[in-house]
């Protein structure tokens, strides 16, 4: 009877402990996702050139100069998966 409830017991702790970091692993994807929206926010975009064909080409130096280096950050860690 006592192995039965201590199985139990770490089987609760075990199901517990995956829920508390999946919940944690959502909080920080969550608190990621944040920063990178205020970070697109307040980040200072020139509307009154549209780039042209050539800028658009050099896809590397538009990349930086347009998408805030959070998102950089995040989209080449995805990428490089």
């Amino acid at each position: 009877m006592k192995s039965k409830a201590l199985i139990i017991l770490r089987d609760l702790w075990k199901k517990d402990m995956e829920e508390d970091e999946l919940t944690a692993s959502q909080r920080e994807v969550k608190a990621a996702a944040q920063l990178i929206r205020a970070e697109i926010s307040e980040h200072e975009y020139n509307t009154n050139h549209y780039p042209s064909l050539n800028d658009i080409h050099d896809l590397e130096v538009e990349f930086q100069s347009v998408v805030p280096p959070l998102l950089q950050s995040l989209l080449t860690e995805l990428v490089s998966c």
